[in-house]
């Protein structure tokens, strides 16, 4: 795997920039380590699907059993087939 050198922000760089630089490097960081897991939740507790356009989950309760699904800005969907959860 190549060499990353992590960015930097210049000297006189604002606080909000030297954070945002750092965010992106853990962030960055933490996706290099391997699979990710995802957040479980039941039907009756998911998460407002407006709020989180592009979120994953893993759904504990849907119909046919515990499924991983996405948020299209609306509704939380089945990868499967792509189905409103139910």
């Amino acid at each position: 795997m190549p060499s990353i050198f992590a960015p930097r922000p210049a000297p006189d760089a604002p606080g909000w920039a030297v954070r945002l630089t750092q965010d992106i490097v853990q962030w960055v960081e933490h996706l290099r380590r391997g699979p990710q897991t995802l957040s479980i939740y039941s039907k009756t507790n998911l998460p407002d699907a407006t709020k989180v356009r592009g979120g994953q989950i893993q759904v504990s309760d849907d119909a046919g059993g515990e499924t991983p699904a996405f948020s299209d800005g609306t509704n939380w969907r089945r990868y499967a087939d792509r189905n409103v959860i139910s």
